[in-house]
């Protein structure tokens, strides 16, 4: 709840912000501000719901002078696209919901909350995303055009595969599995034995189908809501990596 809590509260800030902006200005009104937020995965995603949900309350809150539009399911580019963006200044994309551990690519300390078997339940992950130690390593990202305003919940990351069950570390040498462009999971899984290979997750379902990838792994809301499970037989409850999510703008 209090992610919420503190999701509105930036909100509301964001709305006073432009709202100060347009007033101060003395040469005429203040021109529509209209925000684009890139998310990799699918429309029924909780990160999708959650960001519709910012994208109403700052349109209300704002008197329709600020707006957000959505764009699921990889249409502004796959998460190290979109980071790429906001780095890159392109204009591409304003606002991005991904890993916490994915910006590891530019800053290497946005990594640390995604060490393998970091935490062992919610609430000590969720401490750690509001403790200082996150701050410290967020606020380097300033450098590089990109500010985290708050943080979602995405869950425990888990494998699947459509090869056998995934029982003891053994048995995950030698599978093809796609992770993001993510150095924390990639080291993780050929740490295990596995072979990683980084792929959009625009692109995950159509290589899952076609067997281009034996395995793939992510919390298990984003298995069940972009229905991976169609395409891989076995799910291992691994909970090897905990998946914050920051809500990050240019």
């Amino acid at each position: 709840m209090k992610k919420f809590i503190a999701l509105f509260i930036v909100t509301t800030l964001i709305a006073g912000l432009f709202s100060g902006c347009g007033t101060a200005a003395s040469t005429g009104p203040a021109e529509d501000i209209v925000l684009k937020i890139g998310v990799s995965t699918g429309e029924t995603d909780p990160r999708n719901i959650a960001a519709q949900q910012f994208a109403d309350e700052i349109a209300e809150k704002s008197g329709g002078s600020l707006t957000a539009v959505v764009y699921p399911s990889g249409q502004l580019g796959g998460d190290a696209e979109l980071i790429d963006a906001l780095a890159t200044k392109s204009k591409k994309v304003d606002i991005v919901i991904t890993d916490a551990s994915n910006f590891a690519t530019y800053e290497p300390k946005m990594g640390i909350s995604a060490l393998p078997f970091l935490f062992d339940d919610f609430d000590t992950a969720w401490e750690f995303m509001d403790s200082d130690v996150e701050a410290e390593a967020e606020e380097l990202l300033i450098k590089n055009n990109m500010r985290v305003l708050a943080h979602y919940c995405n869950g425990f990351r888990c494998v699947t595969n459509s090869k056998k069950p995934i029982e003891t570390p053994d048995d995950m040498k030698g599978l093809v599995i796609r992770t993001p462009q993510n150095p924390i999971i990639m080291a993780t899984m050929t740490a295990l034995g596995a072979n990683p290979q980084p792929l959009s997750f625009a692109e995950l379902y159509p290589a899952l189908r076609q067997g281009t990838y034996d395995a793939q792994e992510n919390p298990i809301p984003v298995i069940y809501n972009n229905n991976l499970y169609e395409v891989q037989q076995y799910l291992s409850v691994t909970n090897h990596i905990y998946s914050g999510m920051c809500f990050t703008i240019s």
